[in-house]
Parts: C-alpha cells; structure tokens; sequence
C-alpha cells in the first residue's frame, strides 16, 4: 500500500542511518491534497461511511487462483489529483482514515524476512535531525514515539488483512455490481468516474 502520491521518499528506517532523526507531530495536511481516493479498513466503514462514499475498485492484485482482488476505498474527490477534505494544510473531514493517520510510516515486506519492515517518507518536513520526538534511544531501540507509530502499523495491517478476507467473501459471493457515475456541475463543468463497485442491494 505504498501511494506514490502520499509517500514521495519512502526509506526503510535503519538504527544506524537514521538514530539521529527526530519526527514532528502530523500537522500539515496538504501533503494529502492531490488524494482522490484512499483505502479505508472494514473497521473504519462505519465512522467513514458518514462522511464519504465508500466504493470497491480493483487492487491491482489477484488470488492464488489469479482472480481479481478487490479493496474499499473511501472517495475524497471527484476527479484525480483532487481532494476536497483538504484545505491548505487543514483536513476538514471529521474522519480521517487510518491510512493517512499512520503517514510518515507504513510497511512493506521484505524479501528473506517473515515480519515486515518499517518505512518512513524521507521526504516529509517533519523528519529530521533538529526538531522533533527521538525515532531511538541511545540503546539504537525504538524510542517512545517509533513504538507507538509501530503499534498502530501493526493494527492497521492486521485489519488490512481482514478486509482484504472480506472483499474475498464479497467476490466469492458475486453480491457486487459494477457502476459508473457521471454529472453535470452547476459551472457546467462534466465528470464522470467509473470502473468501481458497490453493493447489490437486490
């Protein structure tokens, strides 16, 4: 789940390279501003579903029968690169989804290792050596705010996990339906979005 829109310099954190680095408090939210769309959890669905459309699209991914997987995704604005839950550096939402929360750090699995690896976005404002909270301690352990950060990445990709089960039962099922919308804006302006899923309610 690395969005290269969101995670401009993902690095893999190292004790050694980075023991000096220090992270700020998540502030600035414009680093979202060009996410149209974002991956929400099945845990999340009912606090998210009050303030955004939640729809399936494909993941890109497919099963160990080489069908397609699916995700749910909350949408955030009507065309790409646009995100209309942000303003300069405020999110105006009143939820926000666990995987923006988790920014700067995420997971990804290495090869050779069972457990995943941490990785931080080198590029974020609020990494580096002056101002901030300690990633480590003077033991090169995880210091107090990176334990806290791991503990959150270890929720989210368990519940990652679970939804992805979900979307397999929903696909095994075939409760879906593949639907496009489109409008006209008061400006007059045309959009349209497709290649997504919902529900058959039917």
């Amino acid at each position: 789940m690395i969005n290269s829109v969101l995670y401009r310099e993902p690095v893999l954190l190292d004790s050694v390279i980075h023991r000096g680095k220090k992270i700020s408090s998540l502030a600035d939210y414009s680093i979202a501003r060009s996410l149209h769309a974002v991956f929400v959890a099945g845990a999340e669905f009912t606090q998210a579903a009050l303030e955004y459309p939640l729809v399936f699209v494909r993941s890109g991914d497919t099963d160990a029968n080489g069908k397609m997987m699916i995700a749910p995704v909350a949408m955030l604005g009507l065309s790409q690169g646009e995100n209309l839950f942000v303003e300069g550096e405020r999110w105006v939402g009143r939820y926000m989804p666990a995987f923006i929360r988790r920014y700067p750090f995420l997971t990804a699995q290495l090869q050779g290792t069972d457990s995943p690896g941490v990785l931080i976005d080198a590029a974020w404002s609020g990494f580096s050596d002056e101002v901030g909270e300690p990633l480590f301690d003077a033991a090169a352990k995880p210091a107090p705010a990176l334990t806290a950060a791991i503990q959150f990445l270890e929720m989210f990709d368990a519940e990652a996990l679970r939804t992805r089960n979900f979307c397999s039962e929903l696909l095994a099922l075939d409760i879906l339906q593949e639907m496009n919308a489109s409008a006209t804006l008061p400006d007059g302006a045309k959009f349209s979005v497709d290649g997504f899923y919902v529900v058959d309610e039917a």
